[in-house]
């Protein structure tokens, strides 16, 4: 684990023995694209009970992850996972699946025991191809129900068996996805609990107004800050988002509170943030193993200054090139 993470995570303990209050949301990575020392590429486990555990998204080193902020709790965390979601078909979102498909497995063997069975939220394309890696290489899809994420466009379960079921076991009013702007039959997700809560993560995606209608009123949104403002150009290529744009998203969700995640690497310390006193009172920063409750949100806000006093060389030099990047585009447009 990296120092400031280490840091980050005693700020954020008031108390390293309270008893864990649910919802709870690990950020098991929170870069783009390619991991670095700081940070891996994206996976967010939700806890949702002491005994039931969503992952949303899980690339490459998810697993790893999991050993290294559970530890000796690992078997524990993983008989309690009950759904993996994955939002669309780029590397950083899925490949750390069939490694947890198969720790699962191996548990079940060790254990002697049948779990629960897994259910796999996934994008088509996905499906045919974990389908194609059980029968030519490996068995991966033992005790595992799949749900392609267009089923759940519709807020509703209607009577489908599967359906229910997936209600049932998660304690869930609602599962809904929505297709956002982005590459690779790209979904959001906005998971509302029976006990009131709601929880919208967007995956990838450039400002996305169907994200905006089923998130309406959500607790919390998990949204991605790729970019950082003055690279709306390159953040519409990507179809990704500026942090500016996310906040505005959840202004317009009506989102309780905000926490940015997936940051390009160029930001592995800190994203500069260019907010309103307002916003910022309601804006979050994820960090690898970070551990929050709803709770906990409240807090996150007040360490902002830390942070910024924490990586000031580090800010100022990514402002320096921010500073240089827009000097380059204003020649540009006056001499073209």
């Amino acid at each position: 684990m990296s120092s400031q993470n280490a840091t980050l995570q005693m700020a954020t303990c008031d108390n390293v023995d309270k008893k864990t209050s649910f919802p709870e949301i690990v950020f098991l990575g929170t870069g783009s694209a390619m991991p670095n020392n700081s940070r891996n590429v994206s996976a967010i486990l939700l806890n949702i009970s002491e005994d039931t555990s969503i992952i949303m998204d899980c690339g490459e080193g998810t697993m790893g992850q999991i050993y290294r902020h559970y530890g000796d709790s690992t078997d524990d965390l993983l008989q309690k996972l009950q759904c993996v979601y994955v939002s669309h078909l780029h590397a950083d979102h899925h490949t750390g699946l069939i490694n947890i498909l198969l720790e699962r497995q191996k548990l079940a063997v060790k254990l002697g025991i049948e779990l629960k069975p897994v259910n796999l939220i996934l994008p088509n394309r996905l499906i045919g191809w974990l389908k194609i890696y059980d029968r030519e290489f490996e068995s991966i899809l033992q005790n595992v129900r799949i749900t392609p994420c267009k089923d759940l466009l519709r807020p509703t379960h209607g009577n489908r068996t599967d359906l229910v079921q997936l209600y049932d076991q998660l304690n869930l009013k609602m599962i809904q996805t929505v297709a956002v702007n982005h590459f690779g039959q790209p979904y959001g997700v906005a998971v509302t609990h029976n006990n009131g809560w709601k929880l919208v993560y967007s995956g990838d995606t450039m400002p996305c107004h169907g994200l905006i209608d089923i998130g309406q009123g959500a607790d919390v949104l998990i949204h991605e800050g790729t970019l950082e403002d003055g690279m709306e150009d390159e953040a519409l290529d990507k179809r990704h988002s500026t942090i500016a744009q996310a906040v505005a998203i959840g202004n317009k969700m009506n989102a309780g509170f905000l926490m940015l995640t997936h940051f390009s690497q160029r930001y592995h310390k800190m994203p500069i943030i260019n907010a309103s006193e307002s916003d910022m009172k309601k804006i979050g920063i994820a960090y690898d193993h970070m551990k929050v409750s709803f709770e906990d949100l409240k807090v996150l806000p007040e360490l902002l200054p830390v942070l910024k006093c924490l990586f000031a060389d580090y800010l100022a030099e990514i402002e320096q090139t921010s500073f240089k990047r827009s000097q380059r585009q204003k020649s540009v447009v006056s001499n073209s």
